[in-house]
C-alpha cells in the first residue's frame, strides 16, 4: 500500500479560502479602530483647547465676551464663548464651544462654566 502524505489541494484551497475570510473581517475591525482613535485623538485636543481658554479667561489674559476666541493650544480648533447673566450679582454663565471637523464629519464639544466678574 502507498502511504499518502501532504495535503490535497481541496484542503489547500479551502485553508487559504478560511484564511482570506478571517483576514477580511479583521482589517475591518482594525481599520474601524483607526478611525475611532483619530476622533478620540481630535476630542482630546478639542478639550485641551477649552480648559486652556478657560483658564486664560478666569486669569483675565483673554477678554470676557461673547464671540469667537482664538485657539491658545493651536489644535486648530474653532472656539467660540456664549455668556449669560445670571440673577446672583458678579456671577457670569459661561458655554465654551469647540468645533472640529474629522473624518469628514464636524462635531462639538463644550465646556459650561460660572465665571465670577467683579
Amino acid at each position: 500500500m502507498r502511504a499518502e502524505r501532504g495535503f490535497s489541494l481541496i484542503e489547500v484551497l479551502v485553508a487559504l479560502a478560511l484564511v482570506g475570510a478571517i483576514l477580511l473581517l479583521t482589517s475591518g475591525f482594525y481599520w474601524q479602530q483607526v478611525k475611532i482613535e483619530q476622533r478620540l485623538a481630535a476630542q482630546r485636543r478639542a478639550d485641551a483647547a477649552l480648559l486652556a481658554a478657560y483658564e486664560l479667561l478666569r486669569a483675565g489674559a483673554l477678554p470676557l465676551a461673547p464671540g469667537k476666541l482664538e485657539d491658545p493650544t493651536g489644535a486648530g480648533v474653532e472656539l467660540t464663548a456664549e455668556l449669560t447673566p445670571t440673577d446672583l450679582p458678579g456671577l457670569t454663565q459661561l458655554e465654551l464651544a469647540a468645533r472640529f471637523e474629522i473624518q469628514g464629519g464636524s462635531f462639538r464639544r463644550t465646556l459650561d462654566a460660572m465665571l465670577y466678574t467683579p
